[in-house]
């Protein structure tokens, strides 16, 4: 038995979350919107458990759409992409094939796929998909949703690993633009764009602006998110990478950025997880070079 109680700010920050959610149509089913909770803790193992459960007690046809939305998105955060990609493809049929057809469901899973498609590095088959995506959700959205925006965000991510950082970083101030006029001021989506941004600046070497972006994205999260959540960890691993960039000097700053974004996923991913192995490899690399240059 444990007994809490809420902080001012903690309530404040559950009652921002719940009032935004409420606001999005896919998951208006509080049943659902639990599962999505634990997602955005970093819970995968937990939420895809609680989806899967759900799925079994005979939901109605556009709760099993979402149902396989979230599985699929819980396997895609932790890197199982075949079972992510099947049960997206699963949610976008339901929901077109539905009369009348859920439109705005079937842009999610489209974003979905091609994310999974981005992250095998297949950049063409990641780019229609989101751009597909974006057209339906100009059909049937405001323009200021932030929708949009994820859509924008995941677009100009293509347009990077493409080296066209001129439309990249121009779609994302268009996406921070949109969620700073939707969404509560530490919102992590606004964190997640400001992270995208220093991955521009990152890889044209302007590692100065990088790290702002980085360091006021780290900011955000580390107030929205569990302190465990691997998003946190992801972003301290790009300013270890900025740290690394300075030169022999700052080491030390990154081998702990590594150190701590290492800790944070051994508590919450597999052991076999490519982000775990990733700050393994840089934690090593980071103390071998220590030890060259004290010599």
């Amino acid at each position: 038995m444990i007994r809490t109680s809420a902080s001012d700010e903690g309530a404040e920050l559950a009652r921002e979350y719940i009032e935004y959610q409420k606001k999005k149509v896919s998951i208006s089913n509080i049943v659902l919107m639990f599962g999505h909770l634990l997602l955005d803790m970093g819970e995968y193992v937990k939420s895809q458990k609680y989806f899967e459960n759900i799925l079994r007690s005979n939901p109605n046809d556009e709760d099993v759409a979402c149902i396989y939305y979230n599985i699929a998105r819980a396997h895609r955060l932790k890197s199982e992409y075949e079972h992510s990609l099947s049960n997206y493809v699963k949610a976008y049929k339901m929901h077109i094939l539905a009369r009348p057809q859920r439109l705005v469901s079937a842009a999610k899973a489209l974003n979905g796929i091609g994310i999974v498609y981005h992250e095998q590095g297949d950049l063409e088959l990641a780019l229609k998909n989101f751009s597909d995506a974006l057209k339906l959700y100009r059909k049937q959205l405001t323009k200021n949703h932030t929708d949009i925006a994820g859509t924008l965000t995941n677009l100009a991510n293509v347009y990077r690993h493409q080296q066209e950082f001129s439309k990249a970083i121009e779609l994302l101030q268009k996406a921070l633009k949109i969620n700073y006029k939707s969404l509560p001021s530490d919102h992590p989506s606004i964190a997640a764009v400001l992270n995208n941004m220093g991955n521009c600046y990152f890889e044209q070497a302007d590692y100065e602006k990088a790290l702002d972006h980085y360091q006021r994205s780290l900011k955000i999260k580390e107030k929205a998110l569990p302190a465990d959540h691997p998003d946190i960890a992801r972003t301290m691993g790009n300013i270890g990478m900025c740290y690394c960039s300075n030169g022999p000097d700052d080491y030390g700053l990154a081998l702990e950025s590594f150190e701590r974004a290492l800790e944070i996923c051994e508590k919450t991913l597999s052991q076999t997880h490519p982000l775990v192995k990733c700050f393994e490899q840089y934690v090593s690399d980071v103390k071998n070079e220590l030890v060259i240059t004290r010599h």
